[in-house]
């Protein structure tokens, strides 16, 4: 996985509401941290999203609100490209569907391409009715009980086990506008049969990197055997199915996201023409395609897209690692939009510094089980190792920089052996950090695990290294230049995660901003005689008012989790 270009993707949200902290928690910041650090090891990174404006989450959401589906996906992706600039997260391309001019072109010649090649056929099957409504139901549309875990469901795939159901087999199915039971129709559909890419499915889930509970997941499906998926349906919001005699159905929407990123790279290259293609990146060796998602969305990314792709080019290349979260829960209970049991993005980020945000939502993330988001947690961490740990030590860093050393960095001489015992441990540190932010065992958890070692560590050393007499010169100068290093070091490690603090940090010790290239292989010396700025005002403060005028605006949705 040396690739020189990566492209990174992460599942297009439903713009049927805004990004709650769940959502960045998950694949939205991780895509982000990972470009991030792409980029500072030299490679052509770019990340690629956008709104999921064909759901049927999308039409429901225009019947309650009595809006258009057009308009409500145009006034989220409004709301989400937002809270993804106010949350730096840089994306190459936030696809919008609706409006895309390439969008749903591609995805008809691919539908006509896969129907052509026999690989869609048409079945005679029941579909799930509301007689009440006299609607065909589905998605969005139905609820019930998961045939596979039991746990309560939508549907066509249930949230819990993340396995797909037709619909027709949730047990007590009800209808979601009238609350009746939902009955059978006979129907006919088109479908994709998954079975025929089993064996591929097999070779392929050896070598791409993914984590155990998804592994688990598709060989659970492979040994269960793998079903045919309706991609058509009686409704009347989505892409038309461009097949003769299905036009008046509308396409699965899940159906269109495997070309919708062969498209949306194509629209990204658009924007900055270089004579690139979507087949010079997908189809090249020299190209590593990264995925992040939720678990919840693992059987769509690991069989479905897979499936589909191979399907249409088997000379695509597949991703080398998908990068899966857990659900991320609120106070005990799942984010929810439905229930407005939600801290929303934009309403975190007008009350808590950004970077202090993400640090957290890293620190925390729900990387192989759920984890849960505290406000009273998340002051308490903050405060012990932001402000209890890091600022102080920063802070009598710049004390240091200002008195003893004038503003100007020494040189490194010879080091005792506690000093050499330090500055291979920060080399250390290095290496194990950079693995973490590695697509095959990408963990930001242990990243800031490795980031707090680094700070604990350094404050450690430079109060040990404080008794040197004041005329040993040579023992005091190497000191203080290891712990310049390591405060450069970490001001490079952190970046991805916390841009805005790394970048003053590292031009507080006289380093230009950061560009492609600079990760470092070892910690980062700052070289003898290089100015040194005040490092006056603090990188870090107390939250306290912050968090609790946060609770006081959320008290409602938390309140609401719990009705």
């Amino acid at each position: 996985m040396n690739s020189e270009r990566v492209l990174i993707t992460a599942t297009p949200p439903t713009s049927n509401g805004d990004l709650h902290l769940g959502h960045l928690s998950g694949p939205y910041l991780a895509g982000d941290v990972f470009k991030r650090f792409s980029r500072l090891l030299g490679k052509d990174a770019r990340f690629i999203t956008g709104g999921d404006d064909n759901q049927s989450y999308v039409d429901l959401k225009a019947r309650q609100m009595h809006l258009t589906p057009a308009a409500v996906a145009g006034r989220f992706n409004d709301a989400i490209e937002a809270t993804l600039r106010q949350a730096d997260i840089e994306v190459d391309l936030y696809v919008r569907p609706l409006s895309s001019p390439r969008h749903a072109g591609f995805i008809a010649d691919f539908i006509r391409r896969l129907h052509a090649e026999g690989k869609l056929v048409a079945r005679d099957n029941d579909g799930s009715w509301c007689e009440r409504c006299q609607r065909y139901l589905y998605e969005a549309h139905i609820s019930g009980v998961c045939p596979h875990c039991a746990a309560p469901a939508d549907g066509n795939v249930c949230e819990a086990c993340a396995r797909p159901n037709q619909s027709v087999d949730l047990l007590d199915p009800r209808c979601k506008h009238c609350g009746g039971p939902a009955t059978r129709r006979a129907c006919t559909r088109l479908y994709f049969p998954l079975a025929p890419y089993a064996s591929q499915l097999c070779d392929y889930f050896r070598r791409v990197h993914m984590g155990s509970h998804l592994a688990a997941l598709c060989d659970a499906m492979l040994a269960d055997g793998l079903p045919e998926i309706p991609i058509s349906h009686a409704v009347d919001w989505g892409l038309p199915v461009p097949v003769a005699g299905f036009t008046a159905q509308r396409l699965y929407a899940w159906f269109e996201m495997a070309p919708g990123y062969l498209s949306a790279t194509q629209e990204m290259l658009d924007a900055r023409p270089s004579g690139d293609t979507w087949e010079s990146w997908w189809k090249s060796a020299d190209t590593q395609v990264v995925q992040f998602f939720g678990y919840d969305n693992g059987y769509f990314h690991s069989i479905l897209f897979t499936s589909q792709l191979l399907a249409f080019d088997p000379a695509i290349r597949l991703p080398d690692a998908f990068v899966t979260n857990e659900f991320y829960r609120l106070e005990g209970l799942k984010f929810s939009t439905s229930r407005n049991h939600a801290i929303w993005g934009q309403e975190a980020l007008a009350h808590l510094p950004v970077d202090v945000l993400r640090y957290y939502l890293c620190h925390n993330r729900p990387e192989a089980e759920q984890n849960n988001f505290l406000l009273a947690e998340f002051q308490q961490t903050v405060e012990r190792e932001l402000v209890g740990a890091w600022q102080p030590w920063l802070a009598r860093l710049g004390r240091k920089a200002r008195g003893e050393l004038a503003g100007v960095a020494p040189g490194m001489g010879a080091k005792t052996a506690a000093q050499e015992r330090f500055a291979q441990e920060l080399d250390g540190l290095v290496r194990t950090v950079t693995a973490w932010y590695e697509a095959v065992r990408f963990s930001p958890q242990r990243v800031v695990a490795g980031l707090n070692q680094l700070v604990r560590s350094a404050h450690a050393f430079g109060a040990a290294e404080s008794h040197w007499r004041p005329d040993a010169a040579a023992e005091r100068g190497t000191a203080a230049a290891l712990e310049l290093a390591a405060a450069a070091t970490l001001a490079l490690l952190a970046a991805p995660i916390m841009p805005r603090f790394a970048a003053r940090l590292r031009s507080d010790l006289g380093f230009p901003a950061m560009r492609g290239g600079d990760w470092p292989a070892a910690a980062v010396t700052v070289p003898a005689g290089q100015r040194l700025a005040a490092m006056e005002a603090p990188y870090f403060e107390a939250v306290g008012r912050r968090v609790a005028a946060l609770a006081d605006a959320c008290r409602g949705a938390v309140a609401a989790g719990r009705e």
